[in-house]
């Protein structure tokens, strides 16, 4: 399935997303920021994953942090938060979202689960302006501790749907500004006037998230809009 903005397109036959999930909150969340301490700690299923973001990255193998007008937004050794869905092996169900997950600089991410699931899901992670990502294949959360590296190969992904970094290294694919699953003139539209109007802060239009709106982020959204960049689903 690839999802276009407007409609959904299905080789065999229409399906409604029918969602029954349960959503955490993650104690690892920054002191004070959203999420801290709903969860007891210590308890649950541990699920460790690794990605880079294509907007963020500094080379190397780690992030640049994302900051506002003041710096940092989440403390130098955090890249961003992140949203995390578990879906069934068919993906016409929503079995779990996890809310501000916290992406490390160095592209690791570490939230808990409720150990009732125990099955095989997809991963699917949403970044407030990258395109929406999913494991290439269900992964299975049978263990305690499930670890996924999204990185090491396009392949990680579902569709091959990732952006060379570096040789070896692969990310998720930045531009969608206005979070409708493709990289387009409507994510370049809102980038130039926030740019225009020389906005700053922690900001969608940000998208390589110095805090700045300006060429360089429309020089990501452009790049991909001119690849046709969109998600890629099962």
């Amino acid at each position: 399935m690839i999802r276009i903005p407007g409609k959904t397109v299905l080789c065999i036959a229409m399906m409604t997303l029918m969602v029954v999930a349960e959503v955490f909150s993650q104690p690892g969340a920054p002191p004070g920021g959203p999420g801290s301490g709903d969860l007891p700690i210590g308890g649950g299923k541990e699920l460790n994953i690794g990605l880079f973001l294509q907007g963020l990255y500094a080379g190397n193998m780690m992030m640049n942090p994302a900051s506002d007008e003041n710096g940092p937004k989440w403390g130098a050794d955090v890249a961003d938060m992140l949203t995390i869905e578990l879906h069934d092996q068919v993906y016409t169900n929503v079995v779990a979202i996890i809310s501000n997950g916290t992406l490390k600089t160095n592209g690791s991410i570490t939230v808990f689960l409720h150990d009732s699931l125990d099955g095989s899901y997809y991963i699917t992670i949403r970044h407030r302006n990258s395109i929406l990502t999913v494991s290439s294949n269900p992964v299975s959360f049978a263990a305690g501790t499930v670890n996924y590296s999204f990185y090491p190969a396009p392949g990680k992904a579902y569709g091959n749907n990732m952006a060379m970094l570096e040789p070896g290294v692969y990310g998720i694919y930045a531009g969608d500004v206005n979070q409708d699953d493709v990289v387009d003139s409507s994510d370049m539209g809102l980038v130039d006037n926030a740019s225009n109007a020389f906005l700053t802060g922690y900001l969608a239009a940000d998208v390589n998230g110095d805090g700045i709106i300006d060429s360089n982020d429309m020089g990501l959204v452009d790049n991909n809009a001119n690849l046709f960049v969109m998600a890629v689903t099962p």
